[in-house]
């Protein structure tokens, strides 16, 4: 038989006299014992820690078809040479658990006859498909997978019980069977990939015991699970126990916090990088949603921990990793591996050590395990098909790609001022100290200049700006004498903004005066509406408290990086205003509006629960429903709801409070 295919793949108790003439000498000898214990580290301890490696059943098919189907049509075909009128295709593999038994379907065309004059005389044909009934197992040595067959099925193309002629029964019990059986998955290449990404993540005095740990790997018990099996792979750790040191002091460095921050840059490149492997796939709504609150709630993290002077945590980036990748692993498993190609096992690796990153939280500090920039391109690099350069470069140009994927559509058409200075105007440089309200985290003003530094690094370059250009920003710059003539027109600006974004059709009729509403309020509430401030003749844009947050919408640039442009959101106030007008209808229609569907979500209820993920990203929606429900509001959700109701109710009157008026 010819087969075209490419192959398979004392605490004593002392109650005499004696006893306690001998107890001087006992204390001395504890003495010494505990100075020992003091001097010397904790013994080794060997523990085994385990994680998965997961084969969905559409990656396995991928894989099975790419080793074992290799003509047209992902299929194989099964000739005789000594019985040129036999002929098997076999085509449409899939896997799948039914009744709790793991299944493997194929589907079979058989056609017999009988060789007369050259020709094939009265042949017999059948179509259906061959169930096999199946237990995988995995080779300890080789890492090869294997499938051992139990029992067998017969249906027809409807999938029903049926009975065959013996001569076609005869075939498939013959030449069927034992091409199947002999279909093979090597899964050494993806673990050989997940221990040369591990290794180098460990620190270099762990570097010896992470290497047994290693060499240790070996495949455990298989469990067969709805949407794929799981290989449990465990190891041996030798763990050293750690005192924590009391006082010792949690300062961060200039030199940790540059390390800190580069880390986490190149974390955040990596999360947009590998989203561009599903630039291309079919995500539906609720995966877009996915990616947008992961990739959001990771971005508010960071700006959170900087300000709360948290950044000396070691391990925020795996912390981040581990959680984000709980939430995106659903989606990528969908979408990757899913049809045969040079990547399938890649992808599998990636998975992998994805899972691996979480799993290895047992190993705790002693082991010095941490994600560097290093260890997440390598880790880039499995998905194979990225189609640009691994660099994670922390860019801020807009990215149309990463937009689409997040399901925001096309950039913001860019018009109006933007420039590369820091001011404009006469005079000396200067940005002026900002005085926006937030309670909540005055403490962070005493943050140190290095952690600010970090968080926004500004540009001093002033480039030649035309009068005319300046003379327009500063119409926009307001004082408590020119407010109420600026109102009226800060209002027309508003309500532009909102309807061009209203144009996207996503927010009903009658939702959107609540919406304009909560815009309007949510402006007042970040800046009372300044884009500018304005010193000695020298214009600036507005900066938050903690210099990432810009302009009239109090933009955050760290958390919105590369979906809007940076020079414009200072520099042209309709723009920071779209863009405000964009993020509030991406909460709306994403959180607000699909849970007012369900009954339990009121108008004024829905414009502060917007402005809670405004603040402080998707995550809190829950949060502050929580908040809402148990009467224990925030100060910022108050000062918030006080916005509201003004603008709620024409109390404009408010607007000179908070630019220092009366």
């Amino acid at each position: 038989m010819r087969v075209k295919s490419n192959g398979a793949m004392c605490n004593p108790e002392y109650n005499n006299q004696e006893s306690c003439r001998r107890r001087p000498k006992w204390r001395l000898w504890s003495a010494v014992m505990v100075c020992l214990l003091v001097a010397v580290p904790m013994p080794a301890r060997a523990d085994r820690v385990s994680f998965p490696l997961r084969i969905d059943y559409k990656l396995l098919r991928s894989l099975v078809i790419q080793s074992a189907f290799p003509s047209p049509g992902q299929s194989a075909i099964l000739e005789d040479e000594s019985d040129p009128c036999r002929k098997i295709t076999i085509s449409e593999p899939r896997f799948f658990v039914k009744n709790a038994k793991f299944q493997f379907e194929t589907r079979l065309r058989v056609s017999a006859g009988t060789e007369f004059a050259g020709k094939c005389m009265l042949p017999v044909v059948w179509e259906g498909y061959l169930v096999l009934f199946q237990t995988p197992r995995v080779d300890r040595r080789t890492w090869v997978l294997s499938f051992e067959s139990q029992d067998s099925e017969l249906l027809n193309t409807h999938h029903d019980p049926t009975k065959l002629p013996d001569v076609i029964w005869g075939i498939i019990e013959t030449q069927v069977f034992d091409y199947l059986k002999r279909i093979k998955v090597n899964l050494a290449p993806p673990v050989s990939d997940l221990k040369s990404f591990l290794l180098p993540l460990f620190d270099k005095d762990a570097m010896d015991r992470a290497q047994q740990m290693l060499d240790s790997l070996r495949p455990g018990k298989i469990e067969t699970l709805q949407e794929g099996m799981t290989v449990d792979l465990s190891a041996e750790a030798e763990k050293i126990e750690k005192e924590p040191r009391p006082g010792v002091s949690e300062t961060i460095s200039e030199e940790e916090l540059a390390s800190f921050v580069s880390t986490w840059e190149a974390w955040d490149a990596f999360l947009v990088q590998i989203f561009q492997s599903l630039s291309q796939k079919s995500l539906s709504v609720d995966e877009r949603r996915i990616i947008f609150s992961t990739l959001l709630d990771t971005r508010h993290r960071f700006v959170q921990e900087l300000s709360e002077k948290n950044a000396s945590k070691r391990d925020f980036v795996r912390e981040q990793f581990a959680t984000a990748w709980q939430q995106l692993s659903p989606v990528f498993r969908n979408h990757l591996g899913n049809e045969p190609s040079k990547s399938v096992l890649g992808y599998l690796a990636f998975f992998t050590a994805a899972d691996a990153l979480s799993g290895l939280d047992q190993l705790g500090p002693s082991f010095g395990f941490e994600i560097s920039r290093d260890g997440l391109i390598r880790l880039a690099k499995l998905l194979g098909d990225l189609g640009s350069p691994i660099e994670l470069l922390y860019k801020s140009d807009v990215d149309p790609v990463l937009r689409n994927i997040l399901g925001m559509g096309p950039p913001i058409i860019v018009a109006g001022p933007a420039f590369d200075a820091d001011s404009i105007g006469n005079g000396l440089p200067e940005i002026e100290e900002t005085i926006l309200p937030d309670p909540e985290k005055s403490e962070a003003m005493g943050l140190s200049k290095a952690v600010l530094s970090f968080i926004m690094k500004p540009c001093w370059a002033e480039d030649k700006i035309p009068d005319a250009e300046i003379a327009a920003i500063r119409q926009w710059v307001l004082s408590p004498d020119n407010i109420e003539d600026r109102l009226e027109q800060i209002k027309i600006m508003i309500n532009e903004a909102v309807d061009e974004t209203l144009k996207k059709n996503t927010i009903p009729t009658s939702y959107q005066p609540v919406f304009l509403q909560a815009v309007s309020a949510t402006g007042w509430q970040e800046s009372c509406f300044r884009q500018f401030l304005e010193k000695k003749g020298k214009i600036t844009y507005l900066l938050s408290y903690n210099n990432t947050s810009v302009g009239m919408m109090q933009v955050n640039e760290r958390v919105w990086r590369g979906l809007y442009d940076l020079k414009h959101l200072r520099w042209n106030i309709r723009y920071n205003a779209r863009a405000g007008c964009e993020i509030l209808e991406q909460y709306f229609t994403r959180y607000a509006l699909s849970y007012k569907k369900s009954g339990q979500l009121d108008p004024d209820t829905m414009a502060c629960a917007l402005y809670a993920m405004y603040n402080s990203g998707p995550g809190d929606f829950q949060k502050f429903l929580q908040r809402n429900t148990g009467g224990k509001r925030q100060l910022t959700d108050k000062l918030f709801q006080e916005k509201y109701t003004w603008v709620k109710n024409d109390q404009w009157n408010h607007i000179k409070k908070c630019l220092g008026g009366t």
